[in-house]
């Protein structure tokens, strides 16, 4: 996958994230208040996101695991950048914008990172094919 490719399947995954944020704000979070709306919204969104890259490592293949990590690296780092870029720019505190990084409050936020970080190898892996052990190997 080349640079602008791995730009554009960024474009992809935010479209799928901004559109999973407001199905929470519209449609969760009235019945199911703000943190299991959160959780909810962070299990589908890591879903959602699976799909979106699973269809976009497919279109445009790696070459390599090193390229694999390097967009995930890239999409991971583009990913936080815009929230916490967007997220001051709104004018949240940092303490706000790092709340949903508690995940021993119950805020499952920083999966979504990890997930983007990994996502793109472990599909150019699953793509590639494992490496089959030899009969030699085992022994």
């Amino acid at each position: 996958m080349t640079l602008p490719r791995a730009l554009a399947g960024w474009l992809v995954l935010f479209v799928v994230a901004f559109l999973n944020g407001t199905a929470r704000v519209i449609v969760y979070q009235p019945f199911l208040g703000e943190l299991r709306a959160h959780q909810v919204s962070t299990a589908l969104g890591i879903v959602l996101l699976a799909a979106a890259m699973w269809l976009l490592t497919g279109w445009w293949r790696f070459q390599s695991a090193g390229q694999a990590w390097g967009t995930g690296m890239l999409w991971c780092a583009m990913t936080v950048l815009f929230e916490f870029g967007f997220g001051r720019a709104m004018g949240y505190s940092w303490e706000r914008l790092l709340a949903d990084y508690a995940f021993w409050e119950g805020r499952f936020w920083a999966f979504v990172p990890l997930w983007v970080l990994v996502a793109p190898a472990l599909f150019h892996r699953l793509r590639s094919g494992a490496p089959q052990m030899s009969a030699v190997s085992r022994k």
